[in-house]
């Protein structure tokens, strides 16, 4: 089951994608929201985002996995 996407919610979303963008050399671009997207040119790699939640939502950071079943994961928990 792999991860397929992941997103932060910063604080400061503007500052920390600028941090990951030097220090990995990742590019990003962002939309009219302020959402940063980050595209892996890696095959393998894990495409995400960062944003500022705008105290709409928590700071959080989010992994999303793909399942072949739902209902049976649901289960296991």
């Amino acid at each position: 089951m792999p991860v397929v996407y992941w997103e932060i919610n910063a604080v400061n979303g503007e500052s920390l994608s600028k941090f990951y963008e030097e220090v990995f050399e990742w590019a990003t671009s962002v939309d009219d929201s302020g959402f940063h997207s980050f595209e892996s040119e890696d095959p393998e790699g894990i495409n995400g985002g960062i944003f500022t939640g705008k105290g709409v939502l928590p700071t959080h950071k989010a992994l999303y996995v793909e399942v072949d079943d739902i209902q049976e994961i649901v289960q296991r928990i």
